[in-house]
């Protein structure tokens, strides 16, 4: 406790300010809340290639958008992008 007593009461502080945001009247009504949160790794990663796949694909629709398909749609500024994007497929 390098800081003493302060330390504490500023910790004290937090977490009463935490309560009082939470609607939390005791520390007993902290008991399993977080419970429903808890998972294992495997499904953390399950769900992390989940969010990837979603990712991509919003991100592939994004650039299937910018493709260009007509010679008229060719833009000075962004003629490296949509070549890149055309060769992509």
């Amino acid at each position: 406790m390098k800081f003493g007593y302060e330390c504490v009461k500023r910790m004290r502080d937090e977490l009463l300010a935490f309560m009082e945001k939470h609607n939390f009247e005791t520390l007993a009504d902290f008991k399993s809340k977080s419970l429903d949160y808890f998972t294992t790794h495997a499904e953390l990663v399950r769900m992390q290639g989940e969010r990837k796949a979603k990712d991509k694909a919003a991100a592939d629709a994004a650039a299937a958008k910018k493709i260009v398909r007509a010679d008229s749609e060719w833009s000075g500024d962004d003629f490296v992008k949509q070549s890149d994007a055309l060769a992509r497929g």
